[in-house]
């Protein structure tokens, strides 16, 4: 039963009791006028009985209708405390579902270009060129500066409570980035008997790493949503 019809119910049942006192009151003025009619004692004793009776019927009345009174008030106030919890719930899931979705959207692309770099290295036994080189190192640039202006990093320790156990993610990608720049910058004569390939994907360790730690905060940080977007409704 909802609150509101609860309060019906309360307010009818009040109406009925007043009907009822109405009509008690009703039978003992009819009795007064047969009193005043008949003018004899036992048309007394009976009035007095009568008078007596339906105090106490007044009486039940009365406290009956305090009793649904104080329910009712005290209905009212658990309703409006339990409306004032779930305002504040509401209140503090909306700030955590934001940061939820920030942190699922950084997560999300971060990991994308993750899976994107091993893909490209991993995939092919064949020697890489200085020109593919120079591109996956924009790859891992790009999700440097992405991962910094979106502050990936400080959002997952804000919404996980603790920082990825590889350090900071874009610190994972300069690692790489500096081995990488290391390779490019270095003159072809050198390069001779040095396979690039893979010479990174030995420098991939904490790739891997780096991609299940990313999965897992997607993975959070849209069960969080999927499972308290309702109370920012």
């Amino acid at each position: 039963m909802t609150m509101k019809a609860l309060v019906f119910l309360v307010y009818v049942l009040i109406a009925f009791l007043f009907i009822i006192a109405i009509a008690l009151g009703v039978l003992v003025f009819q009795e007064y006028l047969k009193f005043v009619d008949q003018g004899q004692p036992e048309s007394s004793n009976e009035l007095r009985e009568w008078i007596a009776a339906t105090s106490g019927w007044f009486a039940g009345l009365i406290a009956i209708a305090a009793a649904v009174i104080g329910v009712d008030a005290i209905s009212l106030q658990i309703s409006k405390s339990s409306e004032q919890h779930i305002e504040a719930m509401r209140f503090q899931a909306r700030d955590r579902i934001v940061l939820a979705q920030k942190v699922q959207s950084g997560a999300s692309l971060a990991h994308g270009n993750v899976s994107q770099l091993k893909g490209e290295l991993f995939n092919s036994d064949r020697d890489l060129t200085k020109e593919e080189l120079s591109y996956y190192i924009d790859i891992a640039r790009f999700a440097v500066s992405y991962i910094k202006n979106d502050e990936l990093s400080d959002n997952v320790y804000e919404f996980l409570g603790r920082r990825p156990p590889i350090g900071s993610y874009e610190g994972v990608f300069e690692r790489w980035l500096d081995i990488a720049r290391a390779l490019l910058e270095t003159p072809d004569a050198q390069l001779a008997d040095l396979n690039l390939r893979e010479t990174l994907q030995r420098q991939s360790g904490l790739l891997e790493v780096l991609e299940i730690d990313l999965e897992y905060v997607e993975g959070e940080a849209r069960d969080f949503i999927k499972r308290w977007a309702h109370l920012s409704a």
